[in-house]
């Protein structure tokens, strides 16, 4: 009785923790600015060196982003020559395990960048650690803009995007995804997707770029439960406002939960991937799955050339009846299919787009 107790206490909370905004850092604490965010909020503490970013208010814009124009915002720009790094801070959430898929979307404004790469902004741990940065976003000067990138630990070079110059003192929307895998200790994942003007309902959508970041030969972190902002000697200049994390897209992005999953508590006794419904669909349309044992899980969708669209599904599960959403609101329509691939089991079927 008690393991049975304990399953279905660990499918509501796998439930509860998918569908949850874990964070939603608006700034909004007054209307003036402050020579330290320390000073105007407890909710952001310091890990290294002494002079912290500044509170700054008004916050960025960004059109349609459900946490733009909220408040205020925090300031950063690059540290003295003697220390390399003049302030640094990060604010803790409840953690994510590596069970998990965590989406941490942000409002980014520079003014000013250096001509060596520098980081700002990352992910860590839950208790945060200066050992465990991962998701490190990099800015470099180019031209008379600058260009981003990202790395997945804290030592290695990052991947540059150097195809796309990005604007000074325009606002940015940048989504860090980390994919937690389970099948070694380094093989988790990075991306960084950056948008100009819109705010994408999923991931497959269009972006201004997208960079991706993986096995890097360092040992995995147990957990992300943590946002910094950085002043370090490389440092650019500008502003992060509006973040918000989540294991959804939808709720990370949009404010609204797109591609939710639900485990329906019968236990399945075999591996099945349903028919899509309702089918043909548009925009979008919910795929039921069966796991029998507890299992790694890769539901992905393909167009008709079998270029990969989306991955709605990368992570274990536990045995038990899903249900996942794809949403197509950004794809022309036609013939597509999603197969779902899992060590001892793989099965493919054929959904319409019909816009």
């Amino acid at each position: 009785m008690k393991k049975i107790l304990l399953l279905v206490f660990v499918l509501c909370f796998s439930v509860s923790q998918a569908q949850t905004l874990i964070l939603n850092e608006n700034f909004d604490y007054g209307t003036a600015p402050n020579a330290s965010i320390l000073a105007v909020t407890t909710n952001w503490v310091n890990h290294s060196g002494t002079q912290n970013p500044p509170y700054a208010y008004p916050g960025l814009s960004y059109s349609n982003y459900p946490s733009s124009n909220i408040g205020g915002a925090i300031n950063f720009s690059f540290g003295s020559s003697s220390t390399g790094n003049d302030g640094d801070v990060n604010r803790t959430f409840t953690d994510i395990t590596t069970t998990s898929t965590i989406y941490v979307a942000f409002l980014v404004n520079l003014s000013a960048a250096k001509s060596t790469a520098d980081y700002f902004f990352h992910l860590g741990q839950n208790p945060f650690s200066t050992s465990t940065f991962r998701g490190k976003v990099f800015a470099v000067a180019s031209g008379s803009g600058w260009n981003i990138g990202v790395t997945k630990q804290g030592t290695n070079a990052p991947i540059m995007n150097t195809t796309t110059t990005l604007n000074f003192g325009q606002t940015y929307l940048c989504v860090i995804k980390y994919d937690f895998n389970a099948t070694a200790l380094t093989d988790d994942v990075v991306s960084l997707f950056v948008y100009s003007s819109s705010v994408p309902t999923s991931e497959s959508g269009p972006t201004l770029l997208s960079i991706t970041n993986v096995n890097d030969g360092v040992n995995d972190p147990a957990d992300i439960g943590s946002v910094a902002v950085r002043q370090g000697s490389n440092t650019p200049t500008g502003t992060v406002d509006g973040i918000r994390v989540s294991n959804n897209w939808g709720l990370a992005v949009t404010g609204t939960a797109t591609g939710v999953e639900e485990n329906i508590s019968t236990l399945p006794t075999k591996f099945n991937l349903s028919q899509n419904y309702p089918n043909p669909f548009n925009p979008s349309t919910v795929i039921k799955y069966q796991v029998p044992q507890g299992s790694f899980v890769n539901i992905s969708v393909y167009d008709i050339l079998g270029n990969k669209i989306s991955t709605l599904v990368n992570q274990d599960k536990a045995a038990g009846t899903y249900e996942t959403r794809f949403d197509a609101s950004n794809l022309p329509s036609g013939i597509y299919f999603y197969t779902i691939q899992t060590g001892s089991f793989s099965q493919t079927k054929k959904m319409m787009l019909m816009k």
